[in-house]
């Protein structure tokens, strides 16, 4: 099966001075729909105040993902469409000193069968004349999970982890970038909306097996690490590269190569090509479908768990043009197209995706 999805999404910016904004704004508009019948409608918006002396900012973000889907999970789970909207509240604040940058931020999602609370504590510094950038994160927080259609149902998980990043600048034309993460999840970490068939075909839309809810292990930890090198060719041109290796409990191993290139066609406007490719195996208890007589543990019907590889290529432009000396207009594109390609997943085995972006906005 082919899947398509067309992203729209367009950004306000308004009232941030160039050097050293005391309010910056950003209104956006994220659309998705493909062919595997889901349509999600995401509106956003943002503000950044600069308070007292502009070392220290408040940030506050509101989002709404309205979406309908009659998915592949949904289908197999022979469930009727479904129709949800998910609302988001984040505020934080931060404060700069000559020896650091600190940031607090909290976070609340809430739709009707899940509330989610997450907080974080960065930091970031400086050193050596500003060629090194030093920044870390703790995070955590806890999610209630619920079942629509059934009130008795209540599940928990709670989750927390770190970050590490290290930038270096090389030379005057080379940067390296080194970061790594390790985040945990405890409590209920399957779907609730997941059946699985144990002696049929996977799914349960006309299944003869015996069917029952999707069950993972209780406890999952993951890392990732990444590398990133950009390399200055001449004063318009640059070649960036990446790599990242992630790893977790479940037995899920994954690599990401990305390769990009970058050209100023002017003072004011960049333009862009991406090239990214993903692979991984499967999680160690994934199975394209279930023997009955086996018993198992753990079952899944997450497509995400499965062996699987995407590639995807971009073109992108970004560009500001100044409109007076203390106001000036932002513009960009984003034109991208992906495949996904899933190994041993019953009932969905390519999923291809374009995207397009765009972005409006001004600062003074």
């Amino acid at each position: 099966m082919k899947t398509l999805a067309a992203l729209v999404s367009v950004g306000l910016l308004a009232m941030a001075p160039p050097a050293d904004p005391t309010f910056e704004g950003t209104a956006s508009l994220y659309v998705r729909a493909d062919t595997d019948r889901t349509t999600v409608v995401s509106p956003r918006v943002h503000a950044n105040v600069a308070v007292g002396d502009d070392r220290s900012h408040v940030d506050m973000v509101y989002a709404v993902d309205v979406w309908t889907s009659a998915s592949i999970d949904i289908r197999t789970a022979a469930t009727e469409p479904v129709r949800e909207q998910r609302d988001e509240i984040g505020v934080g604040a931060d404060r700069e000193w000559s020896w650091g940058t600190l940031a607090l931020n909290y976070r609340l999602s809430h739709e009707h069968d899940y509330l989610s609370n997450s907080g974080a504590l960065s930091f970031s510094t400086e050193l050596l004349d500003r060629t090194v950038t030093i920044d870390a994160r703790a995070f955590g927080g806890g999610d209630i999970v619920g079942r629509s259609g059934d009130e008795s149902f209540r599940r928990t998980i709670a989750y927390g982890g770190g970050f590490l990043g290290y930038s270096h600048v090389l030379t005057p034309t080379t940067l390296l970038a080194i970061s790594a993460e390790v985040r945990g999840q405890h409590g209920y970490l399957a779907s609730p909306y997941r059946w699985v068939s144990l002696g049929g075909g996977g799914g349960c839309a006309g299944s003869i097996g015996l069917c029952i809810p999707e069950q993972h292990p209780g406890r999952r930890i993951r890392a990732a690490g990444v590398t990133r090198v950009r390399q200055a060719l001449s004063r318009r041109w640059s070649l960036g590269g990446a790599y990242r290796f992630y790893g977790d409990s479940w037995g899920v191993l994954g690599h990401t190569g990305i390769a990009d290139v970058r050209v100023s066609a002017t003072d004011a406007l960049v333009l862009g090509l991406e090239g990214r490719g993903y692979t991984q195996g499967s999680a160690s208890f994934y199975r394209p479908a279930y023997e009955e007589d086996l018993e198992p543990t753990w079952v899944t019907r997450d497509r995400e768990l499965s062996s699987m590889f995407n590639v995807r290529g971009s073109f992108f432009m970004s560009g500001q043009w100044e409109l007076t000396t203390r106001a000036r207009l932002i513009a960009g594109a984003l034109v991208g197209a992906g495949h996904y390609h899933y190994r041993e997943f019953i009932g969905l085995t390519d999923v291809t995706v374009f995207e397009i972006t765009g972005t409006l906005g001004g600062a003074f």
